[in-house]
């Protein structure tokens, strides 16, 4: 079964570093890590695959410098003799050579079909025009489109102008020039059994059962990015939303304190004209801490930490500011009343602004524990543990082994 593909996984990368859209961590970087994290897993265990490959003739060598491969496993040659006793030979590998360890050195029959073949991704069926595939073929014979490097045996011969491949093309759909597709027998080929990287993008081809660990991985090397370039800048941004978010919240304590004076007053003045303007002074002053608090929440809701570090303080502060801003929308309901209940009103600005004392206490501790030194070291805990985690995970996937060979699926 396969799993997720690459933005299911970013997703929920994302939600274990409580990141509900790009913020932090760009798309184009959480995309790079799929593919990275992708292929440190098939160096694990990678996508089996199997391609026939051409020997060099006059020698016992095999180019393999077309071939995306990870690890070399098997290598079986001839090819085709008896599928169910295939014969695996030793080899040497120098760069992007194999070389067989055989005792001949093979004769190449190599030789080009008549008229035009058609090739087709991912199908096993192949089609001519003007191909004599009944005489010139047999099943069990190797062909290949003459731009490509790998050879497809042939599984069954329908008509002169349809065959069928054992195996589904993997190259890119392609029409041959006339009379240039690549014929070979097959002791002319060597099946190469190897392991690939996975691809993961909008499809997947890696096992369902790697999902967990590419999360991780993900997380991984965005918490290790973060630790190590970002975390600097992030608490110059965090310190900077903490003094705005400080100063709102201050300029709010002042106008409370302004609006319990004018309400005081209008209980002194209540049964003069005074009142009137006592009310409105009040009420406006109680317009402005509104407004301070809402700006104050605004910059405190953008101050993001992430991760696993503390923001307990933060989310305190937001708490209390959201009732401050109940308690105020108590006072004016208080004092718009046709008789202003001016000792209740007292009471709930006396309230509101112990909640926002309080939230300002919150701000200024998030602000002494946020210094450079705790921040960096805390990324960097964060960062090791979640490496740490994926290491881990990574270790525990069982090395690539091969169970079936020849003609049957492996």
């Amino acid at each position: 079964m396969s799993g997720m593909t690459s933005a299911n996984i970013i997703t929920a990368a994302r939600v274990n570093l409580r990141e509900a859209a790009a913020s932090v961590w760009a798309d184009n970087d959480m995309t790079a890590w799929v593919a990275q994290v992708a292929r440190e897993i098939s160096r694990k265990n990678g996508l089996l695959k199997r391609a026939n490959l051409a020997i060099v003739e006059y020698t016992k060598d095999i180019d393999l410098s077309s071939l995306s491969y990870v690890e070399i496993l098997k290598v079986e040659y001839p090819v085709g003799n008896d599928p169910e006793q295939p014969i695996f030979r030793s080899f040497d590998k120098f760069g992007s050579t194999l070389t067989l360890d055989i005792s001949d050195v093979p004769e190449i029959d190599d030789d080009t079909l008549t008229g035009t073949v058609t090739f087709t991704i991912s199908s096993r069926s192949v089609t001519g025009s003007g191909t004599a595939f009944s005489t010139e073929l047999a099943e069990g014979d190797l062909i290949g489109v003459s731009s490509g490097y790998k050879y497809y045996r042939v599984a069954n011969i329908a008509s002169d102008t349809a065959l069928t491949l054992l195996e589904p093309f993997e190259e890119t759909t392609a029409t041959d020039t006339a009379d240039s597709t690549k014929y070979r027998d097959y002791c002319s080929c060597a099946r190469i059994y190897y392991s690939a990287d996975y691809t993961v993008s909008t499809t997947s081809d890696m096992p369902a059962k790697y999902d967990e660990i590419a999360i991780l991985g993900v997380v991984a090397h965005a918490a290790t990015e973060f630790a190590s370039d970002h975390a600097a800048d992030k608490l110059a941004d965090i310190t900077t939303k903490i003094g705005l978010a400080n100063t709102q919240a201050g300029l709010a304590t002042a106008r409370l304190e302004q609006a319990a004076t004018d309400l005081a007053s209008g209980r002194t003045n209540f049964n003069t004209s005074q009142i009137t303007t006592d009310m409105a002074s009040a009420e406006t002053a109680l317009d402005q801490v509104g407004t301070d608090l809402t700006s104050a929440r605004a910059v405190i809701d953008t101050i993001n930490v992430g991760g696993d570090t503390g923001t307990k303080y933060i989310e305190a502060a937001k708490a209390d500011i959201e009732e401050a801003k109940i308690r105020i929308e108590k006072v004016k309901g208080y004092i718009d009343e046709p008789t202003p209940n001016i000792n209740i009103a007292l009471q709930e600005i006396g309230a509101a602004a112990g909640y926002v004392n309080q939230a300002l206490g919150y701000i200024q501790v998030a602000d002494r524990d946020l210094n450079t030194f705790n921040l960096v070291a805390a990324y960097q805990r964060w960062a090791n543990r979640k490496w740490d985690e994926y290491q881990k995970a990574l270790n525990s996937i069982q090395q690539v082994k091969v169970h079936t060979f020849g003609v049957r699926a492996i």
